[in-house]
């Protein structure tokens, strides 16, 4: 996730003000001495596709020309995840800087600093020769799904994962055209990259994404995402604490 590039804001405003002030759930909003500090704290969703269960629903840009994703392509993708991306977070408090901040987060996929990419699990859409959205799948450690030891490499990844099927599967980034959202696209990538993650015999995708994002929380459901308990939540302690006393 690219939420370090979420920035701390700090405000001159009354308590009347700070009291007025709409509330983001990826941040904390804390009012000392008169300053208002907006932090980043950001919660994130963990939710798992089964590959098996997938049913591509009504509405998927079925006519929509795929080819895999390339480094070549980052410069047109750029613009397209600042677009997507760029009123809300990770990138909607950079203002010029939000461009800059988009081109590092896909270098650090294609490099492989979010998990080796699957490469032929990702893939751009086209409209005639234009870019209009992309799908980059990356291979993590796995594990808990709930767990984030499960989503970070400690050590180099081992080589080779993709063609000894190994790694688990975590959609790091999709995202489409800003004027070309809500037309089907971006359930067609996933169809693409869920055929083919079948064929090489990966049975889950796992996908992350920040806590408020509602239109990501709707676009995870309409396709088949079942949302990870949080393995921190005190609902789960209770419960796990309860069956240990039996």
């Amino acid at each position: 996730m690219s939420d370090e590039w979420m920035q701390t804001l700090k405000l001159k405003l009354s308590r009347q003000e700070f009291e007025q002030l709409p509330r983001h759930p990826a941040y904390k909003y804390e009012l000392i001495d008169g300053v208002t500090y907006i932090s980043p704290w950001p919660r994130h969703c963990h939710a798992q596709l089964r590959l098996r269960r997938f049913r591509v629903p009504a509405g998927a840009a079925a006519e929509t020309i795929l080819r895999l994703a390339a480094p070549a392509d980052i410069e047109a993708l750029t613009p397209l995840l600042v677009g997507a991306f760029g009123h809300g977070q990770p990138f909607g408090s950079l203002g010029d800087d939000a461009r800059s901040a988009a081109e590092k987060s896909l270098r650090d996929v294609f490099a492989g600093n979010e998990g080796p990419l699957a490469e032929p699990a990702s893939f751009v859409a086209l409209d005639g020769e234009q870019i209009v959205g992309a799908i980059l799948i990356t291979l993590l450690p796995g594990g808990m799904a709930g767990d984030w030891d499960s989503y970070r490499w400690h050590e180099p990844a081992p080589p080779d994962l993709w063609a000894r099927r190994n790694g688990q599967p975590h959609l790091t980034w999709i995202f489409v055209k800003r004027w070309s959202q809500g037309t089907g696209i971006g359930t067609r990538l996933l169809q693409q990259a869920v055929r083919v993650l079948k064929s090489q015999g990966y049975a889950t995708l796992w996908s992350t994404f920040l806590v408020g994002n509602d239109s990501s929380m709707r676009w995870h459901w309409r396709n088949g995402f079942e949302l990870e308990e949080n393995l921190l939540s005190k609902r789960r302690m209770r419960r796990e604490l309860r069956q240990a006393k039996g």
